[in-house]
């Protein structure tokens, strides 16, 4: 019996759900944890000069905390933009059916099915 899901949206729907659980349970505290423990070596090497690097050459003198503090920014901009896709990748797109038409689906086909869901953090609703 077809209760008016489609494979059009049911599985990118899981999918989206899936996604979003991994980011906000695995990759984002794993990410963090990282730029923590960059912050504190930034901190532990604030005093270690070394020679700095370009173009695979000699250049000016550098701390190694200098270095630990450029990886930390590059992570740290990695977690927010995992955090700020939260919200469309939370989307679900359930209700377009066929192509996006919703044909032989009840309006209220997203709002019911979606209901049992828990929003992904930061995610908003947006009905076809």
């Amino acid at each position: 019996m077809n209760a008016s899901q489609s494979s059009n949206d049911v599985f990118p729907s899981a999918i989206h759900i899936a996604a979003c659980e991994t980011v906000v349970a695995d990759l984002l505290p794993a990410v963090q944890h990282l730029a923590r423990a960059l912050r504190k070596k930034q901190r532990e090497f604030k005093s270690v000069v070394k020679s700095g690097r370009t173009h695979l050459m000699d250049a000016t003198p550098v701390t190694l905390g200098q270095e630990f503090g450029g990886y930390a920014a590059q992570v740290e901009d990695a977690a927010a933009r995992f955090e700020a896709v939260l919200p469309r990748v939370g989307e679900l797109p359930l209700g377009g059916t066929a192509v996006g038409t919703r044909i032989n689906a009840p309006k209220t086909f997203a709002a019911v099915s979606s209901s049992g869901s828990r929003p992904a953090p930061g995610s908003r609703s947006r009905r076809p």
